[in-house]
C-alpha cells in the first residue's frame, strides 16, 4: 500500500535528519545522536517496496540500499551495514518492476522490463564479488 511506503520512508528520513543535525549542532553528542536507523529499520523500509511490487519499487529500494551502504562507510561500523536480507529485499523488488514490460516513462526514475532485470543481475553480481563482506 502507498501509504504504508510513504509513512516508512518519511520516518527513516526524518530519524537520518535527526541524527545527522544532533551530530552537526551537538558537537557529535546531541540530544538525537541515537535516533539513527539500523540495518533491520532500512530492511523494513526495503520490504515494503519489495511488497509493494509498483514499477519505481526497484529503483526506489536500490536507492535505499546505496544509502545504507554509504552510511555503514561513513560511520565506519556495522549499524546500518545491509545484510543478506537487505540485498535479497532488494533483488525482489526488482523483480516486480522487471515484470512491467515495455519501456519507463522518460519523466520518470522508473526503471522496468529488460532494463530492470539487468540492474538485479547487476546487484547479484555485486553480492557475489562482496559476499565475505556481507552479514549474514
Amino acid at each position: 500500500n502507498a501509504g504504508v511506503t510513504s509513512s516508512a520512508e518519511n520516518l527513516l528520513d526524518r530519524m537520518i535528519s535527526l541524527h545527522s543535525r544532533s551530530l552537526k549542532e551537538g558537537g557529535g553528542g546531541g540530544p538525537f545522536k541515537n535516533v539513527r536507523p539500523n540495518t533491520r529499520t532500512f530492511n523494513v523500509v526495503l520490504n515494503t517496496w519489495a511488497k509493494r511490487g509498483t514499477r519505481e519499487a526497484g529503483a526506489k529500494a536500490n536507492e535505499l540500499l546505496l544509502k545504507m551502504e554509504e552510511m555503514s562507510a561513513v560511520y565506519r561500523d556495522r549499524i546500518s551495514q545491509p545484510d543478506i536480507i537487505s540485498y535479497n529485499t532488494v533483488l525482489s523488488a526488482w523483480s516486480k518492476s522487471a515484470g512491467y514490460g515495455g519501456q519507463a516513462p522518460s519523466d520518470t526514475k522508473e526503471i522496468v522490463g529488460e532494463e530492470a532485470a539487468h540492474k538485479a543481475l547487476e546487484l547479484l553480481d555485486r553480492i557475489e564479488r562482496q559476499s565475505y563482506r556481507i552479514k549474514p
